[in-house]
Formats: C-alpha cells, sequence, structure tokens
C-alpha cells in the first residue's frame, strides 16, 4: 500500500508540490488560486479551533459559478487542490512535531446564500473529483466540518455530495440551520480566531493569516477583487 501511495503521489504530482511547499511556497503561489478566491470567499488557516485543529473558512454562498467558469479556474481545480492538501498536510505535520500531539483540521462552511445557481451541473461535475481525494488519498486530514446557516436547498446540495465523500469524512460533517448556527461557531473557535462577521475580533485578515496564505504574494490590484459577497467585503483591507 506504501509502494502504492508513493507511486500515486508521483505520478500525479503531489511529490513535487510537497517540495515546493517545503521550499516555503503559498497557496497564493498555486495555479488557479486567485481565480478561486475572485469567485468564492475563503482563507485557510485562519488560526485554530478550540480543540487545537487548524481551521479554514469559507462562505460557501458568496460563490459566482458564472465568473469561476469564466476566469478558466475550473480547468485548474484539481491541480489546486491537490496542491493545497499537500500544504494542509504539510502544516499538520508540522504542527503535530511541535507540540508533540497529533494535529488534524476543520472546516467552517457558511452556507447562507446557497441558490439554485450553486448546483450548475458543469461546477458539480468540477468539483466532484477534486471533493473525492481527501477521503480517498489523505484520510486522516480532516477531523471535523461545521456547515452553517444551512437553509432548506442545502439538502438537495447534500444529496448530491454526500456519495462522493468516504464515511469518515461525512461523518465528520454537521450541519446547522442559521438558528442554531450562532452556537456551532461560538463552540467550534474563539473569537481571536473568527472574522467580524462571525461574531469574531477580526475585522479585516489578521497578519499571521495572511503571511500563512501569501496574500503579499498577490499584486496589490488584483486583491480588491477578492472574497466576494457581503460577509468578508473588505477583509483584505490593509
Amino acid at each position: 500500500a506504501l509502494e502504492a501511495t508513493a507511486a500515486w503521489r508521483v505520478r500525479v504530482g503531489a511529490a513535487a508540490m510537497r517540495k515546493r511547499v517545503a521550499a516555503g511556497d503559498k497557496a497564493a503561489e498555486a495555479k488557479g488560486y486567485v481565480e478561486l478566491l475572485s469567485a468564492v470567499s475563503f482563507a485557510l488557516m485562519h488560526r485554530e479551533t478550540r480543540a487545537g485543529q487548524l481551521l479554514h473558512i469559507a462562505h460557501i454562498g458568496s460563490f459566482d459559478p458564472s465568473l469561476w467558469l469564466r476566469s478558466g479556474g475550473a480547468d485548474e481545480l484539481d491541480e489546486l487542490v491537490l496542491f493545497l492538501l499537500e500544504l494542509l498536510t504539510f502544516n499538520a505535520d508540522k504542527a503535530s512535531v511541535q507540540r508533540g500531539v497529533l494535529v488534524e483540521h476543520a472546516l467552517l462552511l457558511d452556507y447562507d446564500g446557497l441558490q439554485l445557481k450553486h448546483l450548475d451541473p458543469r461546477v458539480l461535475l468540477r468539483v466532484r473529483t477534486a471533493m473525492m481525494l481527501p477521503g480517498e488519498n489523505y484520510p486522516l486530514l480532516l477531523r471535523r466540518a461545521v456547515a452553517v446557516n444551512a437553509p432548506p436547498i442545502f439538502q438537495t446540495l447534500w444529496n448530491i455530495m454526500n456519495g462522493w465523500l468516504s464515511d469518515d469524512l461525512r461523518a465528520a460533517v454537521e450541519v446547522h440551520p442559521p438558528a442554531t448556527s450562532a452556537a456551532a461557531i461560538a463552540a467550534l473557535a474563539r473569537p481571536s480566531a473568527l472574522p467580524a462577521c462571525y461574531n469574531g475580533d477580526n475585522a479585516t485578515m489578521p497578519q499571521d493569516v495572511r503571511a500563512a496564505n501569501g496574500i503579499e504574494k498577490i499584486p496589490q490590484g488584483q486583491r480588491r477583487y477578492l472574497f466576494p459577497g457581503d460577509k468578508f467585503c473588505g477583509y483584505l483591507a490593509e
């Protein structure tokens, strides 16, 4: 099994990506990152949860499928996701060595604003392979995924997606309607780890999070087009 995994990593380029990450490459340097961040608000390594997992936040409801498809970002999604998985694995491994305990990851997924446009078959076909990657090849990466502000249409999306997830990943997902979402977010992470739109302390992206994502490597003229939607508007303000 180890030999097969090693061969797979070489074949798909994951081993080479790991070397890039170890040499200091950040998310912002990955092909397709800027295109995706122009179409949906998300922040990797946004500090950590109360339980010590590395925290990543995405406002799925801000996603603009048409913009993403027009930008060409969809064509680069598999490569981008693979790079990000290598980046997250590297950071978890590094934190585990530093702390002397296994460090995993947690997702905060905000579905406020989810609409029919987000069920575009062209988008779902593109994300299917990417969503299957973690369960198939990085089974120990994700400990928890907290989906909040889930509207009724979320059930339709979940019915489509849950078949793409491994049993372990499916078990890691918890879904909250708007009524219980604020409490779920507060239970997940302290205010110091959260943006202001989630009752956190951060009106703009903290410097340590900017550094972890490599935001400064993105030309300043491009940054103003990132983080769409009303919740993260202005989050990259200097």
